[in-house]
């Protein structure tokens, strides 16, 4: 007669893997998708940005964006200039949650500007965004690069 053993080695690595991902995915902005016994990070605005694009130059659009803020009781934080062609914007709204605009010229005429609202996205502060950015700017954004 053989005695089996439960293997508790398999056990032990799975919940210090969890561990020390619940340790350091919240220090890097980052999400874990557990699915089919793998896990998957994945950047946390891959999943919950919103994407529009207006026949604007990229200053129209960040000025724009600086005047949509506080209507939206958004506190700007600060401001990134990736490259010439890409600013990230950051903001907090009251309950402190971060938000993140980035915008990104295609050409001289037209911007996209992507929205991500914490790590989870918030739908309907991203409508009401969009919505006064396009009061502001007075013009529909389109969801595909318009032709210029």
């Amino acid at each position: 007669m053989r005695i089996q053993y439960p293997n508790y080695g398999k056990q032990l690595g799975w919940m210090a893997a969890v561990l020390c991902m619940g340790a350091v995915l919240p220090l890097s902005g980052c999400v874990a998708i557990a699915a089919a016994g793998s896990v998957a990070v994945v950047n946390a605005g891959i999943l919950t940005d919103y994407n529009a694009y207006y026949p604007r130059p990229l200053g129209t659009v960040q000025a724009a964006v600086l005047h949509v803020f506080p209507k939206m009781h958004i506190t700007y934080v600060g401001n990134v200039k990736k490259n010439p062609d890409k600013w990230i914007i950051d903001g907090k709204t009251t309950a402190g949650t971060a938000v993140s605009v980035i915008l990104k010229s295609t050409s001289q005429e037209v911007t996209k500007v992507t929205m991500g609202v914490g790590l989870f996205g918030n739908k309907a502060l991203s409508r009401q965004f969009f919505s006064l950015l396009n009061q502001t700017l007075g013009v529909q954004a389109t969801v595909k690069a318009p032709p210029i």
